[in-house]
């Protein structure tokens, strides 16, 4: 323990506080200010702190509670062809579910309970596909830009940000594979046995 301002610390907040003010008294482009201050280790680029799992991910896209993970480096690919194959789904049924739609109302109308259930169904699920395609439309458009969620974000709020300068575009490569062919195929590749992605030279 240490005294200090009437405050008795132990031996871990002591080593917490002096590691918080060595981080703060740093310039904000000083390298060693890739230390992330929460779990205090040093900070890959383009890996972010989720408070949510309280780790840091390797090139972090965001925290999704539908799988209940961090979506980053391992397992983007897995994320992005989970929401392709759902909006594949869904315009799959809504295709073939119109027809026997169409036909079970003119037989026997919206009086008839069957009716309203099918009816509620299709519109949920033509809901679900607006916002799925949304969803994916954004995940290509930021593949096509070589950023994740995140940096997106940071780009938009400040372009000039000192850590934008360390992002730069990815093909499509880089986040599906090297094979064109298993772009679509939830397997891995070589690229994403070892951590390596592009980043910046500066």
């Amino acid at each position: 323990m240490k005294l200090n301002n009437l405050y008795i610390y132990t031996a871990e907040e002591n080593k917490k506080r002096i590691f918080y003010q060595l981080f703060d008294s740093l310039d904000s482009n000083n390298a060693l200010k890739r230390v992330c201050k929460f779990c205090r280790v040093i900070k890959p680029d383009r890996s972010h702190h989720c408070r949510i799992c309280r780790k840091c991910v390797l090139k972090y896209d965001h925290h999704c509670p539908l799988v209940n993970n961090c979506i980053g480096f391992h397992n983007y690919k897995f994320f992005f062809l989970i929401v392709f194959y759902l909006n594949i789904i869904l315009i799959f049924v809504l295709l073939t579910s119109l027809e026997s739609l169409s036909l079970h109302i003119q037989e026997l109308g919206l009086e008839d309970i069957d009716s309203i259930f099918f009816l509620i169904f299709y519109l949920v699920s033509f809901i679900s596909l607006i916002f799925s395609m949304d969803l994916l439309l954004f995940h290509i458009k930021i593949i096509y830009k070589g950023v994740t969620t995140v940096e997106n974000l940071k780009i938009q709020n400040d372009p000039d940000h000192v850590e934008n300068k360390h992002i730069k575009p990815e093909t499509l490569e880089d986040s599906l594979g090297a094979n064109a062919f298993t772009w679509f195929i939830p397997t891995c590749n070589l690229k994403f046995l070892y951590t390596y992605f592009l980043i910046s030279k500066i």
